[in-house]
């Protein structure tokens, strides 16, 4: 979820006003299986229990969401925000 913050920082510096509220993992520099793992297989955002989306570039808001895989129990989501706040939800 780090590297995807990082990414969504990089695509609003570079787009600025223009910037794609949810931004393609090609947009944010990554190729498809880049960041696969175990919260994340594949795909783009909103694909799977994975998501991102920026809310606003002044100043810079957005939120990345992971849902857990199946097979781990807790957390069951957990959020990261612009601002590098991490949520676990039970």
């Amino acid at each position: 979820m780090g590297t995807v913050a990082t990414g969504l920082r990089a695509h609003v510096v570079e787009e600025g006003s223009n910037f794609a509220p949810v931004p393609t993992l090609a947009q944010l520099g990554f190729a498809a299986n880049d960041l696969d793992g175990t919260y994340f297989t594949g795909g783009e955002s909103g694909k799977g229990d994975f998501k991102w989306v920026i809310n606003d570039d002044e100043p810079l808001d957005f939120l990345i969401t992971a849902k857990a895989p199946a097979e781990i129990n807790t957390p069951s989501e957990v959020t990261l925000d612009h601002a590098g706040n991490w949520v676990e939800k039970p």
